[in-house]
């Protein structure tokens, strides 16, 4: 009997449960809609305002070419102080709500044809692949606006209605980079494109971290990973669930000015070993004259502060010895982390400077988490010689770690490590390769470049840092 009765309780719960649920959900789908009525009511009043002939009109955004303005409409979430936030704005189809502070009343492609029509011209978002570690291209500002029936129309930096925990403090003032998301066939049998945010999860607007198929980015390196549970709404800024706001983008520079600048740096040999660097802009004009890093650095703050953004394509001398692409690699590094260098990413069948500066504890093989190919290259006097070696592991019951055993193959050329990397196989693409210190970046690229279509990841060591590793 009390078995009965309890059944019935919980049974109670379930449907009482379901109940609020779905005028949970129901209620959400009024207000969406009532929404959206009065953002119609809104536009319209809007475009009244202006000159119709200057506008383009999508559904859900404004674009005014004479004063370079967007506006947005769309739905605040009411994500709460401890809720993580992933995204500033995502469109209706993302799925992504319980993240984001802003579901918008238009699709991702209509901010890119928004933005376009006012005169910007999209970037490039962060690719990974390629590897691209910065999002590039001119920035906009956000403003958030929206009226609540007791208060009158607020407005505020989208930037202040997030908080990083570790700090206490708002995100940064600097305004989001329009990388715009990438065009994709939208099928195998058409030459028509979508619009990757349209067609992806996760559908970012505008995201806080850099996602690689968003159309606004932050300006500045934010891996998800490194960003992610700690950027959180603003208690002192929360925007009430359901509430009707109005984004409002503007570029920062109305004038034609530009903040991204390109520029070419030529890493040479100079004297003791240590490199020399020329950094040229896209018309190859030198630009100083940069002889050590220290002098680099002092040019390249010099350009921060007349607000310029420098994305570089690094040269290699293919006379510079390995030690000093590391050397150089190290003070490339240093300066990205300052801000004050953005590295592009390298030219095809070439390597990214970080290639030149693995972990140190990968030295040993003991103390890798895996056991990719080794290649070892050594030489002197322009005469090559290498060896490719594979790290067989042999596991025991009774044992935590494996016994390893080395395998080795001679090797002249690049191509024949390729050959017997695809003979044998690769249960890891990566690729550590252990250089003498003799050997220049010309004969180390001369062995690396038919293998690096093939092998995405490869780390460069240099002789002495190789002993350990035998």
């Amino acid at each position: 009997m009390q078995t009965n009765i309890a059944i019935r309780r919980l049974l109670a719960c379930v449907v009482l449960a379901c109940s609020f649920s779905c005028a949970s959900t129901a209620n959400a789908e009024n207000s969406r809609e009532v929404n959206r009525q009065l953002m119609s009511a809104r536009m319209s009043v809007l475009v009244g305002q202006l000159d119709e002939s200057r506008l383009l009109i999508q559904p859900g955004v404004i674009a005014d070419r004479e004063s370079q303005t967007v506006y947005i409409w769309g739905e605040a979430t009411g994500l709460k102080p401890h809720d993580p936030a992933e995204f500033f704005v995502v469109s209706e189809d993302s799925g992504h709500d319980y993240e984001a502070l802003v579901v918008a009343f238009c699709r991702a492609s209509a901010v890119h044809r928004a933005l376009t029509y006012i005169g910007m011209r999209p970037g490039s978002p962060v690719d990974y692949l390629l590897p691209r570690f910065w999002p590039k291209g001119e920035r906009v500002f956000m403003n958030v606006e929206w009226s609540e029936k007791t208060n009158a129309a607020q407005r505020i930096a989208a930037e202040d209605l997030l908080v990083d925990s570790r700090t206490g403090q708002r995100l940064p003032r600097a305004g989001f980079v329009f990388v715009g998301s990438r065009w994709v066939q939208s099928d195998g049998q058409s030459d028509e494109l979508d619009y990757a945010a349209d067609i992806y999860s996760p559908h970012s607007i505008a995201s806080d971290y850099n996602e690689p198929g968003t159309v606004l980015d932050v300006p500045r390196k934010a891996a998800d990973h490194d960003v992610y549970g700690y950027q959180r709404p603003n208690p002192e800024r929360i925007l009430p669930r359901s509430q009707l706001v109005r984004i409002v983008l503007t570029p920062e520079f109305t004038n034609g000015s530009r903040r991204v600048a390109d520029y070419y740096l030529e890493v040479k040999s100079g004297s003791r070993g240590h490199p020399r660097y020329q950094l040229s802009d896209d018309r190859a004009r030198p630009v100083g004259n940069p002889r050590s890093g220290r002098s680099l650095k002092s040019i390249l703050e010099r350009l921060r502060r007349e607000g310029k953004d420098v994305y570089a394509s690094i040269r290699y001398d293919p006379t510079l010895t390995i030690s000093a692409i590391q050397r150089a690699a190290r003070t490339l590094l240093d300066l990205g982390q300052e801000e004050l260098i953005r590295v592009e990413p390298p030219p095809a069948e070439n390597l990214f400077f970080q290639a030149f500066l693995p972990d140190d504890k990968w030295r040993e093989r003991s103390s890798r988490p895996s056991q990719p190919w080794e290649l070892h290259i050594g030489g002197h006097r322009g005469e090559t010689s290498a060896i490719l070696t594979r790290i067989a592991e042999h596991w025991r019951d009774d044992q935590l770690r494996p016994e390893l055993e080395a395998v080795d193959y001679d090797v002249a050329n690049g191509e024949a490590v390729l050959g017997i990397l695809q003979k044998v196989g690769m249960k890891y693409r990566v690729l550590l390769v252990f250089a003498s210190e003799h050997i220049t970046y010309g004969e180390l690229m001369s062995f690396l470049r038919p293998i690096i279509p093939s092998v995405p990841t490869i780390y460069v060591f240099s002789d002495e840092e190789a002993e350990s590793s035998k």
